[in-house]
């Protein structure tokens, strides 16, 4: 179980440093943008700004999640709220990947690119994705403790 334990910590310092990257290069391109398209390049920017630092609050939440299972709570009050977090900060995710959209359709419709909408829309798709997953886990999560505390209270 540690060893799983540590596997997830891992892809999810690997993917805190891939954001890292990724907005490194797209906020100069962002920048650059802004003589030609000023307002869609503002969106964009705010967006991409507004989802990492979101991104940012969610993988400390996770990482706190994952610390309350490595402590064997993982049904527990905290650790439902805690996934009440994670899930909040994905959804802000989704808001603010959807101020990117007026930006991503300046550039596929400047270059002529239909496929870069839908890419854009996958990319606010995703985290709308795994908001309502997280949404079902956080139901599933509070009814087993429920169901804990109630066989707590039996034996």
């Amino acid at each position: 179980m540690k060893i799983r334990l540590l596997g997830l910590k891992a892809l999810l310092s690997a993917a805190g440093l891939a954001v890292t990257v990724m907005v490194g290069g797209l906020s100069p391109y962002a920048l650059g943008q802004l003589r030609s398209a000023p307002w869609p390049a503002w969106l964009g920017l705010v967006g991409i700004w507004a989802t990492t630092g979101l991104f940012y609050w969610a993988l400390v939440g996770a990482w706190r999640l994952l610390r309350c299972v490595e402590m064997a709570q993982a049904f527990t009050v905290i650790a439902v709220d805690r996934l009440k977090r994670l899930k909040w900060a994905v959804a802000g995710m989704t808001g603010a990947l959807t101020l990117c959209l007026p930006a991503i359709y300046h550039v596929a419709d400047s270059g002529d690119a239909p496929g870069v909408m839908i890419i854009g829309l996958g990319l606010v798709g995703l985290p709308l994705m795994v908001t309502l997953f997280l949404a079902v886990l956080q139901r599933l999560w509070a009814a087993a403790l429920d169901f804990k505390q109630d066989s707590d209270l039996t034996v």
